[in-house]
């Protein structure tokens, strides 16, 4: 899903949710209380930090795992305010905002019989209680921040449902959610070599791996247009060639394109010098085979688009709001090289096959030079053939001998 920081409205939503079954009233008398194994106010700072990396990371790759944190912190703050001021609580529940926000409000706080201790139908104002000092965050907005459409952040500690009367819901296990390993929590008998890694480390290794990745995105976009370039430049030449062999005084490729072919051209005729037509686009060359491959000739027109920069020097395209068309001239396209010929000859910028990067790293094992030696001294005539082989396909793929 796509994720955006806006999931925190601006004002306290009205309208209530009501509840589907007349609830008795907890046993025993529950005063908030005020000793506590976590602290919240670490709690509360840890969050504050994560969610001014939430909103810098809105709409950059590192979002979505920002954001998981950014939840699960929120729902672990919440949890352990309740537990701090009612030590009896057992579970927090959610309920779908009634009103057509997409968020979740705060319904209850139930005890471990599922008697309720704070409902939220019959009074909300606890809903509205700062967890820390001035200005710190509402109970109710720590709700908000929960992502109603995406339920990874409920994984372990909240179970998700729904009803007809109350929609979605989500009903949070109080201790379970307290005891996350998240950045800022503080329990007194944690064990930190038992503790798994925080939030704030699971971030981070995903940032680093993310950022590992960088260069091989960079290189794969650009070995992408290299082999388009490349592509383009050898069907409009394998196109030409084509029709040259069968009209060796053909001169101009008439090409055309429209809503119908998707942006690619198609072969509208070919002219003479003079500009009579020699062929058209709908006659019987273009519908057959290129010699020794298997792709028709007339197809070979599709791998050109619009935009690309295949007509560079050898001829020209006009574009107009229903297609497009280009006047190509058979000799320049045979004449010109591709644009990309020397970086697809350069063993270090051209993109390898599968069977070279497999013999690059299988000659990597015994070193470039040291794998004519090894084929001497092996025993099998067949293991010394396919390392000289392997010798001279390595050899090829690095450009050391001709192709």
């Amino acid at each position: 899903m796509t994720h955006t920081p806006a999931r925190q409205p601006a004002g306290i939503s009205a309208g209530g949710q009501y509840a589907t079954m007349i609830k008795s009233e907890a046993t025993g008398v529950t005063l908030p209380g005020t000793a506590t194994e976590m602290d919240v106010d670490a709690l509360a700072a840890a969050r504050d930090e994560l969610r001014g990396e939430w909103l810098e990371a809105d709409g950059r790759a590192e979002f979505p795992t920002i954001d998981f944190a950014y939840q699960r912190a929120s729902a672990q703050l919440a949890a352990a305010a309740v537990l701090r001021d009612y030590p009896n609580a057992d579970t927090l529940v959610l309920w779908e905002n009634l009103d057509g926000e997409i968020q979740y409000d705060l319904a209850a706080v139930r005890d471990a019989d599922g008697l309720d201790i704070l409902d939220a139908t019959e009074d909300s104002d606890w809903t509205r209680t700062a967890v820390g000092g001035e200005n710190s965050v509402q109970l109710d907005e720590l709700g908000w921040a929960l992502d109603l459409r995406d339920d990874d952040w409920a994984d372990g500690i909240a179970e998700i449902g729904s009803d007809r009367h109350n929609g979605k819901t989500a009903i949070i296990n109080l201790r379970d959610a307290a005891s996350l390993n998240t950045p800022g929590a503080v329990r007194e008998e944690a064990d930190p070599a038992a503790d798994g890694p925080t939030a704030r480390e699971v971030t981070a290794s995903a940032m680093a791996r993310f950022e590992d990745l960088a260069d091989i995105r960079d290189r794969a976009e650009e070995q992408a247009k290299l082999v388009k370039t490349a592509s383009q430049h050898a069907s409009m030449q394998l196109l030409a060639a084509c029709i040259l062999e069968r009209h060796p005084g053909a001169h101009t490729l008439e090409l055309v394109s429209s809503a119908d072919t998707g942006g690619r051209f198609k072969v509208f005729a070919v002219r003479d010098n003079s500009g009579d037509s020699v062929e058209t686009g709908a006659t019987s060359l273009f519908e057959q085979y290129v010699p020794g491959g298997g792709a028709k000739i007339g197809d070979l027109a599709a791998d050109l688009d619009e935009h690309g920069e295949w007509a560079d020097g050898v001829g020209h395209i006009m574009a107009g709001s229903k297609g497009a068309y280009a006047s190509l001239d058979l000799a320049a396209i045979m004449a010109t090289p591709s644009p990309v010929a020397e970086a697809m000859a350069n063993p270090r910028t051209r993109p390898l096959t599968r069977n070279e990067q497999a013999d690059l790293v299988e000659a990597a094992y015994f070193g470039l030079p040291e794998i004519e030696d090894a084929a001497e001294k092996v025993e099998s005539n067949e293991r010394a053939n396919a390392l000289l082989g392997l010798h001279e396909r390595v050899n090829r793929a690095t450009r050391r001998t001709a192709a």
